[in-house]
């Protein structure tokens, strides 16, 4: 299960995706857009592609972080709008 080793916080958002079914959603869309998995091209790939997807990749990033998974995980640079 993903809540058994995260954070409070990170716990209940784990609990939520699993209870909603959403489990994996975002490493499918890595995979469908190309991606070998969530690596950083899917994350900056979901950042351009913008709402969800760039939500999705932002929990991905601090889950990896956090659990020390991937800590070359990165939100990318998002220029800010004039």
């Amino acid at each position: 299960m993903l809540h058994e080793k995260k954070g409070k916080w990170q716990g209940a958002v784990s609990q939520d995706i699993e209870k909603k079914g959403h489990e994996g959603i975002f490493s499918k869309w890595c995979e469908r857009q190309g991606h070998t998995g969530v690596n950083q091209a899917c994350i900056d790939a979901a950042y351009e592609a913008g709402a969800p997807w760039r939500q999705r990749a932002s929990l991905a990033v601090t889950f990896s972080q956090g659990k020390g998974g991937a800590p070359s995980l990165s939100r990318p640079e998002i220029p800010e709008k004039k």
